[in-house]
């Protein structure tokens, strides 16, 4: 049998305010999520603008995903 990766499903989230929104938990660094949206488009929030089950369910995910790290670093040389 083939290993499955385990990726997040789309989940309804609600805003304090009452604005909803359906997408999927990517990744998190500094204390900010990063949700994905149905369309593609991607982008970071605190989990405290969500309602307290919304931010029940992200505290839960962020224990059981590791932080994103970002791997790209910058190399300079000079020659002497």
């Amino acid at each position: 049998p083939l290993a499955q990766a385990s990726f997040a499903q789309a989940r309804d989230f609600t805003s304090a305010q009452g604005t909803r929104i359906t997408a999927e938990l990517v990744s998190h660094k500094g204390g900010k999520v990063t949700l994905k949206r149905n369309d593609g488009k991607t982008f970071e929030v605190k989990p405290d603008m969500f309602g307290t089950g919304d931010q029940r369910y992200i505290a839960e995910w962020m224990k059981n995903n590791p932080p994103a790290i970002d791997y790209r670093f910058n190399i300079k040389a000079e020659k002497k």
